[in-house]
């Protein structure tokens, strides 16, 4: 069984940035996508840009932790 497809992102850098992620990471990005589209009533792109700065934090916090 696969893990679960996503719509690629609409920004072609946000894509291109995403798919050089891991797969928690890449995780982490969709659900906090997702969250705000369908309930924080942003529209697709806002929720995106959003997201895409929150993942960039948390990345940044689990690798100074793994160090």
């Amino acid at each position: 069984m696969s893990g679960p497809t996503y719509q690629p992102p609409l920004s072609p850098q946000i894509a291109q940035w995403l798919a050089e992620l891991d797969d928690d990471a890449n995780e982490f990005f969709q659900e906090r996508a997702a969250v705000r589209e369908h309930m924080g009533d942003f529209s697709r792109e806002q929720a995106e840009n959003l997201a895409w700065a929150e993942t960039q934090r948390y990345v940044e916090r689990r690798d100074a932790r793994r160090r």
